[in-house]
């Protein structure tokens, strides 16, 4: 990833909608399929650690990061949490016997070019019974500006991802896609940015909108909690796996 997103990821995780409703989403997920409440916890492509006071809640945890950056903000904020610091997949095999009950790659295998040797690795290091939940950007044709900066490879449908998924041996538990609400909106700025406006990547926008967005994700959030089921499109796709 770009080294300059870590800086802006340290300063926005605590305050940006997006961020925010992220972590809103993934604790509905924890609470629905993560059955051991003591659980050893891996988040590989942790950044600079906004997950982690919620994973803490949940078990263990154990993060893994190339950036030494980001690795030492978590080892400042959370001197508990154990770091590993390697590129994945890991280029030498799994260096450590440890299996989880739950691993998380949150908008991580998008930067990814070995797919299917990522997702095997993971198979290896997860418990049986256990949890893989990964969030990936959606739609190939929202690719632009926001995508080269911070070095995604490629966006996903539903079904692209189920099939990369799929062919690693995981039940799939859940799949669809969150961040529906805000799509239109968003969808019709990444447009105009790739094909009509020629400008640097922006991630900060005026409160008032920031308070705005945070409120209409986290409705939506709301009514999937109440629904139970995720939504046919959205910026981004979430998948739920687990290891027979």
């Amino acid at each position: 990833m770009n080294p300059l997103a870590y800086i802006e990821m340290k300063e926005l995780e605590k305050k940006h909608w997006w961020y925010l409703g992220r972590r809103s989403f993934l604790k509905n997920i924890l609470d629905k399929y993560l059955l051991d409440k003591n659980a050893k916890i891996l988040e590989v492509g942790a950044g600079t650690g906004g997950n982690l006071e919620l994973l803490n809640s949940y078990g263990e945890v154990t993060v893994l990061d190339k950036s030494e950056l980001a690795l030492n903000e978590i080892r400042k904020n959370y001197p508990n949490v154990e770091t590993l610091r390697c590129d994945f997949p890991l280029k030498e095999g799994i260096p450590f016997e440890d299996k989880y009950k739950l691993i998380l790659m949150l908008d991580v295998l998008e930067h990814i070019s070995d797919e299917q040797e990522a997702l095997r690795q993971l198979g290896q290091m997860l418990d049986k019974g256990g949890v893989v939940v990964i969030f990936v950007p959606a739609y190939q044709f929202l690719f632009g500006p926001h995508d080269e900066y911070l070095h995604h490879l490629r966006r996903y449908s539903k079904k692209q991802l189920l099939s990369v998924v799929l062919r690693s041996g995981f039940v799939v538990q859940d799949a669809g896609y969150f961040n529906t609400i805000l799509f239109p909106l968003a969808a019709l700025i990444r447009m105009l940015e790739r094909f009509f406006i020629n400008k640097k990547h922006k991630t900060s926008g005026l409160p008032v909108l920031n308070s705005l967005y945070r409120f209409l994700f986290h409705l939506e959030i709301w009514a999937y909690k109440k629904i139970n089921f995720m939504s046919c499109y959205g910026l981004s796709v979430c998948v739920v796996l687990r290891r027979p």
